[in-house]
């Protein structure tokens, strides 16, 4: 069994802007609850819906995606495989591997 050969993903660079894209819709959903009671007395209730489904989506986003992409498969990809060469897991902290 190799190692699968090619190019590595940004990791770390995913997570940052995976969490900046969950906090985009949540923030615009946080805006937009806020301003549409203060300009109105009541929003329609598809709009509350939409406004609370950004905010929803918008945490969910936020928390998965840097879980899944700066600690999930970071470690994933180190899994060394059965033989007697050295894997290439160097930019995993606390990696004892040889």
């Amino acid at each position: 069994m190799s190692r699968r050969s090619g190019p590595s993903l940004d990791h770390a660079k995913i997570a940052k802007a995976g969490f900046l894209a969950g906090l985009g819709p949540f923030a615009a959903g946080v805006v937009g609850e806020f301003a549409g009671h203060s300009l109105l007395s009541s929003l329609p209730e598809t709009v509350e819906s939409a406004l609370l489904t950004m905010e929803v989506l918008g945490v969910v986003v936020g928390f998965f995606v840097p879980v899944v992409f700066g600690a999930v498969l970071p470690l994933a990809e180190c899994q060394a495989p059965i033989s007697t060469t050295k894997s290439d897991c160097s930019h995993v902290s606390g990696s004892s591997r040889s």
